[in-house]
């Protein structure tokens, strides 16, 4: 039998887990409308993706973008 600290330790854990995928589910992003989005990179604050060919930053949640390089326009 666990200890009562090993049972609320998964306890704990079950719970963000749900959380999180109940959080994801919500925030689905469509993929059918990102055909112009590649390489994400992804840092300890924020992540960093190329869309439409300019080079993009923005924290996790989405917050803050900022467009880091634009591509040559031919």
């Amino acid at each position: 039998m666990p200890s009562y600290r090993a049972r609320a330790i998964y306890r704990t854990v079950a719970a963000c887990i749900t959380i999180l995928a109940l959080v994801s589910a919500v925030e689905a992003v469509d993929t059918r409308d990102t055909r112009l989005l590649g390489q994400p990179a992804v840092s300890a604050s924020h992540i960093a993706f190329i869309y439409a060919g300019d080079l993009w930053s923005a924290r996790h949640d989405g917050r803050d973008p900022q467009l880091k390089r634009q591509s040559k326009s031919f």
